[in-house]
C-alpha cells in the first residue's frame, strides 16, 4: 500500500552507502526492507480476514526474480529488496465506461465494495504491525543488551520543579509513582506521560541515602510539554574540546581525556568543572587529565593486557565570553569584533582583541565618543588588555564616571564613559547559573518587548525580566530574592531609574567543552520484563514522534534541516549498526514507530489519508468521489516527491559538510 511510494527512493540511495563497511550497510537495508515488509504483512493478513481478493504480495520492488500463484495471489521476489507492497481489487484499480466516467470494478470481493469498518481495519493494519514488531525489536535489544543513559541527574536549574523538591547533580532516580525506572528514557516519559496538576511521587538516591520526593511537572509553552528542568548526566570524558586559546596545544584539552581533577582536588561531576570555570570569569583553572597514548598513526597504544594506556596531564581552561542580545551582543554599546574566520569557533568574542566592530547609537560607549573600528587600551589611565579585563573593571566602578582611553585612525583618543549603576550589581550576584534572580517585588515574570517588538512574560531570571521588572518598581524600595550557589537570599534594595538596566547580565562566562553522555549497559534476561519495556519504550517513542510532528508542521518550532530522508536515514543507521547489532536492533525499532506514525498522518496518499477519507465516508453515508480521491492522491503523491527531492539533497549537502 502506502509503501510503494518508497520504491523509488532505494536507488538514489545505494550509490551513495556501499563504498566502506559493504556488510553494515546491506544489514541496515535488509533491516530497513523488513520494516516494510511488516507493514504491508499486516495489511494482507487483515485484508485475507476480511476476505478480500489480493492480487499480488510483493516482497521487494522492480522486476520479478521469482515466485508462485497460489489461490489466485501471486506471491513475487524482485530484484529490489527493499519493502514490498500488497495490491488488492478496488483500491487502485479503476476503470473508464463509455460515458468517459470512472468506476470500481463491481465485484464482491473488491476492497472498495467492504464495508467501512473492515476498509478501515485493512488501512490501520499496517501501522498496527508496525507498533506490535517495535516492541518487540526493543525486547530483543534490551535481552541482548543496550548501552543506555542512567535516571542519573546530570543537571538541575535553579527555581524549577525538580530544584524546589530538593533534586541536585547526581540524585539517582529509583521509583516514580511505584514504578521502578531503568533509565533516564523512563524519567522523561513518566514526565511528559503526567496528567495536568498531577504531582510526581519518587524515590532517589542523594548522597548514598534513599529518601522521597514529590513535585509537579511544570508545562514549558516553547517545548510544548511538561517539564521538572533536569538534563542527563554527562561523562568526564571529552567529546569536543570547544575553541579555547591561550596555552600550547599539548597544555590544552583534547578529545578523548577524561577529567581527573580541578584544581588538583578530586572531580567526580561534570557539572562542577563546568561551574567552577564559568565562576572564574576568565580566570585560568587548572585541569588534570587521563590522556589516552597514542602511536604515530594516532592508534591508541595498549598494554599486555589490553587495555587502554594513558598519562597523566594538566591543562589550563578560562571560560568563553558570551554577550546579549544574540542579535547585537555587547557591552554598554560595544558591539565586539567577532571569530568570524575561524570555523571551529563559530562567531565567537576574540577575547584578547579589545577592537570594536560597531558602537551603537545612543548608547554609553557612543557617548563617551568610542568608534567603529576603535581599540580600547585603558580604563583610569590603567592598561586593559583583553575584554575579560575590561569588564572586571567596569563591573568596580558601576555608578561612576571613567576615563576610557582608545586608539582609532592611527591616534589616542580619550572620552568619558558613564558605567550605568546597575542595581543588580548590589547583590553582588555570581555570574548565571550560580547566581539567579529569583522574584523582585514578589514578581517572577515581567512583560517585556521581544525582539520582534510584540510584548512576552520573562523570567526575572533573564536580563529582560529583570530589566522590565526594575523599570516598573523605579523610585520604591523593592524585596530582591536570590540565589547564589543554590543557597537563598533576600535583599531590600532602592531601586534608582538609572541603576533598571542589569548590562551585567547580558555578560556571561561558559566552558565550551562537551562531554560524551554518560551511559550503562542495560540486559534484561526475562523475556516477559523485557517485553514490558519494549511496550514502555514504543509508547514513549510514540508520544515524542507526536509531540516533534506537532511543533514541525504546526508550532515551526522544528526546522526541516532536523528532517531526514532516505539517505539521511541510511548515513545515521549505517553509523549505528556499526556500534553492534542491539544497536542496530533499537534503531530499527524506533524507525518502525516512525514509520507507522507518518503513515498513519491525515495525509494524501498515505494510510493515514486513506483512513480520514473512509471517516467522511462513514460520517456522510457515502465515499467521496472517485475523481477527488484521484485528485487528492495525485497530489499527495507530488508532494511526497518534491519533499523527497528536498530532503535527499539536504541528506547529500549534509553528508558531504560531514
Amino acid at each position: 500500500m502506502a509503501s510503494e511510494i518508497l520504491s523509488p527512493l532505494a536507488m538514489s540511495i545505494l550509490g551513495l552507502a556501499l563504498p566502506g563497511k559493504t556488510g553494515t550497510f546491506l544489514l541496515l537495508v535488509l533491516g530497513l526492507s523488513f520494516v516494510i515488509f511488516v507493514h504491508e504483512l499486516g495489511h494482507f493478513l487483515v485484508a485475507r480476514w476480511c476476505d478480500v481478493r489480493i492480487e499480488r504480495f510483493a516482497i521487494g520492488f522492480g522486476k520479478e526474480l521469482f515466485g508462485f500463484t497460489r489461490k489466485q495471489i501471486r506471491y513475487s521476489f524482485n530484484i529490489l529488496p527493499l519493502g514490498g507492497y500488497v495490491k488488492m481489487l478496488g483500491q487502485e484499480d479503476f476503470a473508464v465506461d463509455k460515458a468517459g466516467e470512472l468506476y470500481v470494478k463491481n465485484d464482491p470481493r473488491a476492497y472498495s465494495n467492504k464495508p467501512v469498518g473492515q476498509r478501515m481495519m485493512i488501512v490501520s493494519a499496517g501501522v498496527v504491525m508496525n507498533v506490535i514488531f517495535a516492541s518487540i525489536l526493543f525486547m530483543i535489544a534490551f535481552m541482548i543488551g543496550m548501552r543506555v543513559i542512567p535516571a542519573r541527574i546530570g543537571t538541575v536549574l535553579p527555581d524549577t520543579p525538580a530544584w524546589r523538591a530538593g533534586l541536585r547533580p547526581g540524585d539517582q532516580i529509583l521509583t516514580i509513582n511505584g514504578a521502578s525506572i531503568d533509565e533516564m528514557a523512563d524519567v522523561m516519559m513518566a514526565i511528559t506521560l503526567a496528567d495536568p496538576d498531577t504531582v510526581l511521587k519518587m524515590r532517589v538516591l542523594q548522597d548514598g541515602h534513599e529518601r522521597a520526593v514529590s513535585l509537579e511537572p511544570e508545562y514549558n509553552a516553547i517545548a510544548g510539554l511538561r517539564q521538572i528542568s533536569i538534563s542527563n548526566p554527562q561523562s568526564l570524558t571529552v567529546a569536543y574540546t570547544g575553541s579555547a586559546g591561550g596555552p600550547p596545544e599539548n597544555q590544552q584539552l583534547q578529545v578523548d581525556d577524561e577529567i581527573i581533577a580541578l584544581q588538583g582536588k578530586p572531580v567526580t561531576d561534570i557539572d562542577q568543572v563546568l561551574r567552577s570555570i564559568a565562576a572564574a570569569q576568565g580566570g585560568p583553572v587548572e585541569l588534570t587529565v587521563k590522556r589516552p597514548v597514542k602511536d604515530g598513526d594516532g592508534e591508541p597504544v595498549l598494554d599486555e593486557s589490553g587495555k587502554q594506556v594513558t598519562k597523566e596531564v594538566t591543562v589550563c581552561r578560562r571560560a568563553r565570553i558570551t554577550m546579549l542580545p544574540a542579535s547585537d551582543p555587547n557591552l554598554l554599546g560595544a558591539v565586539p569584533r567577532m571569530r568570524i574566520g575561524d570555523a571551529s569557533a563559530g562567531n565567537e568574542i576574540n577575547e584578547m582583541d579589545l577592537v570594536i566592530a560597531k558602537v551603537l547609537s545612543d548608547s554609553p560607549m557612543s557617548k563617551a565618543g568610542v568608534v567603529d573600528g576603535g581599540r580600547i587600551t585603558a580604563v583610569n589611565g590603567r592598561s586593559v588588555s583583553d575584554w575579560f579585563a575590561l569588564i572586571d573593571t567596569l563591573k568596580r566602578n558601576g555608578g561612576n564616571v571613567v576615563q576610557l582611553t582608545f586608539e582609532a585612525d592611527g591616534r589616542v583618543h580619550t572620552g568619558e564613559l558613564t558605567v550605568p549603576r546597575s542595581t543588580v550589581l548590589d547583590l553582588e550576584l555570581p555570574p548565571w547559573p550560580d547566581g539567579v534572580i529569583v522574584s523582585i517585588a514578589g514578581k517572577k515574570t515581567a512583560m517585556a518587548n521581544g525582539p520582534d517588538g510584540k510584548p512576552r512574560e520573562h523570567s526575572v531570571g533573564m536580563w529582560e525580566g529583570v530589566k522590565a521588572a526594575l523599570e516598573q518598581d523605579a523610585g520604591r524600595q523593592v524585596e530582591i530574592e536570590y540565589l547564589i550557589g543554590g543557597e537563598p537570599h533576600k535583599k531590600s534594595i532602592f531601586v534608582t531609574p538609572d541603576g533598571t538596566d542589569p548590562w551585567t547580565m547580558r555578560v556571561s562566562y561558559a566552558e565550551t567543552l562537551i562531554p560524551y553522555p554518560e551511559m550503562k549497559l542495560l540486559t534484561i534476561t526475562n523475556p516477559a520484563t523485557a517485553m514490558w519495556l519494549g511496550v514502555k519504550r514504543t509508547g514513549y517513542f510514540l508520544i515524542q514522534v507526536c509531540i516533534t510532528t506537532r511543533q514541525m508542521l504546526f508550532t515551526q518550532q522544528i526546522g526541516e534541516e532536523q528532517m531526514s530522508g532516505p539517505v539521511g536515514i541510511i548515513r545515521i543507521g549505517t553509523q549505528i549498526a556499526s556500534a553492534g547489532p542491539a544497536q542496530l536492533i533499537y534503531f530499527l525499532a524506533f524507525l518502525s514507530v516512525n514509520f507507522a506514525l507518518v503513515n498513519f498522518l491525515p495525509f494524501p496518499i498515505v494510510d493515514g489519508g486513506h483512513f480520514f477519507f473512509l471517516l467522511i465516508e462513514k460520517i456522510k453515508g457515502k465515499p467521496l468521489s472517485v475523481r477527488t480521491q484521484m485528485m487528492t492522491q495525485g497530489l499527495g503523491l507530488a508532494m511526497v516527491f518534491v519533499a523527497f527531492i528536498f530532503l535527499t539533497i539536504q541528506d547529500v549537502l549534509l553528508w558531504h559538510k560531514s
